[in-house]
């Protein structure tokens, strides 16, 4: 297919092409009309001249051989004739010596140049175009040598020269450029412009940033082209918004867990220190037990560190295999069982369907199970529900909701609870790390599901939502 402007553009020089080819033929035409006009001249001329001359000729010869007969009367009777031939011609008609004096004619001139003319008329190397037109005809009397001329009887042939037809064809090559150059300026014009404009807006972008956008105009090339800069601003700016964001994201962590590491690492050497004073047994096995749980506090820091540097990994890759989601939360729930069962929490696995067959990373998915149970049970009130429910959507997906009662839960911090590091009580005294949601969020997020919360009537549930195409990994 062709584009807008290349038609556009190939119409007119289209419609160049025919008022060129246009002007050429009327420069044709007109040339053509001139030659045969010169040659129907020429023809009228040469009958002209024989007709003239064989008459002039016999006149001239009755004078020859007739002595007594004066060169005015045979001038006379050449004028006579002449007039009789064409009242137009009005012709000078003379009778001269050898010496080109008129010795009568019946105009004032008294001489001619005879001799030049005879030897134009006998060299075999002159141009046609020199000769005069002069009729000459020479007679002997008294053995002297003297000329009858009739001068110029006729009117002037114009003659088409190359310079006349070469002026003719530049000017209709002019006109043929001209009718293509105007129309083919005024089409690119307000292309021109709006590849200015383009131009100043992109520069624009380049020193004010991605939050600028160019002009589009019109339907076509350049129209497109702005919509692709436009595009590719949007993602340019998009791209420096998340990149901004991640190192904000970054420093936080590292923030933040500089302080976490530096709770626990405070704690441990300071207990460590103690070993060097006098200490009973039980102080020291206190002590070892407070050293221990904040190794392992330490442990889960790091842990949790590194499952977000791995999850923020763009080049990291899931290992998705067919499981079934019963059959894994089933698993996990017996694994919490006994915990639940000691603070009086009720656990109860409902709707479950035996299609329910997902693509999942197993690891990964029970990282997030795990964050959702110990939730439920560090923050549920005791002799409370945590209910979990399976639901096979119409869409393709599978739905699965977390549902508990927790105590004391601040409902205007709901939309914070997968921000990196966020606590209810917003103190740093609990065991937990603060990233457990982020970290569940961001591997549900690799698998192209979603996460959210949901707190009505002191319940707070989490909704967990994922494709159901096993074949599909």
């Amino acid at each position: 297919m062709f584009s807008k402007i290349t038609i556009r553009l190939f119409v007119i020089v289209f419609i160049s092409f025919i008022i060129g080819l246009g002007g050429f033929m009327l420069t044709y035409l007109f040339q053509k009309k001139r030659h045969e006009s010169y040659l129907e001249q020429i023809s009228k001329r040469a009958k002209e001249y024989e007709t003239l001359y064989q008459k002039s000729k016999s006149i001239v010869a009755y004078y020859e051989l007739n002595p007594q007969v004066l060169p005015e009367r045979i001038i006379d009777s050449l004028s006579t004739y002449m007039n009789s031939f064409s009242t137009e011609y009005n012709a000078d008609i003379l009778y001269t010596g050898i010496d080109g004096k008129v010795i009568s004619s019946n105009t004032k001139i008294l001489e001619v140049p005879i001799q030049e003319w005879m030897k134009k008329l006998f060299n075999p190397n002159i141009r046609s175009e020199d000769l005069t037109d002069n009729l000459i005809f020479p007679v002997i009397r008294n053995h002297q040598s003297f000329f009858f001329v009739i001068r110029a009887p006729f009117d002037e042939i114009i003659v088409p020269t190359l310079s006349t037809d070469f002026q003719i064809l530049s000017i209709c090559f002019l006109v043929s450029i001209f009718a293509f150059a105007v129309p083919f300026f005024l089409f690119l014009l307000p292309y021109i412009r709006y590849i200015n404009l383009l131009s100043r807006e992109v520069s624009a972008i380049s020193e004010k940033g991605f939050k600028n956008r160019v002009t589009v105009k019109g339907r076509h090339e350049l129209s497109h082209l702005a919509e692709n800069v436009n595009e590719m601003a949007s993602q340019l700016e998009s791209i420096f918004v998340q990149e901004r964001n991640m190192e904000e994201s970054k420093n936080l962590l590292i923030s933040n867990m500089a302080h976490d590491l530096n709770g626990p690492l405070t704690a441990i050497t300071g207990y460590l220190k103690l070993f060097d004073t006098n200490l009973s047994e039980n102080e020291k096995k206190e002590y070892l037990n407070i050293i221990y749980t904040k190794t392992m506090r330490l442990n889960l820091l790091i842990n949790d560190l590194f499952e977000l540097v791995k999850l923020s990994d763009p080049q990291y890759h899931l290992n998705r295999v067919n499981t079934d989601m019963t059959e894994l939360i089933r698993e996990v729930m017996m694994e919490y069982l006994v915990l639940f069962h000691e603070k009086n929490i009720d656990i109860r696995l409902t709707g479950f369907s035996e299609s329910s067959m997902v693509a999942v990373d197993i690891n990964m998915f029970v990282r997030v199970l795990d964050n959702l149970f110990s939730n439920a049970l560090k923050y549920s009130r005791d002799k409370s529900v945590f209910q979990i429910s399976i639901e096979k959507l119409n869409n393709g997906y599978l739905r699965l909701s977390f549902e508990s009662s927790p105590l004391n839960f601040p409902k205007e911090k709901l939309p914070f609870l997968f921000d990196r590091f966020f606590k209810a009580d917003q103190s740093r005294k609990s065991s937990g790390s603060g990233v457990g949601l982020s970290i569940a969020k961001s591997i549900i997020n690799r698998h192209r599901g979603v996460i959210f919360s949901e707190y009505k009537n002191e319940n707070l549930r989490f909704v967990i939502e994922l494709r159901t195409h096993p074949s599909q990994l």
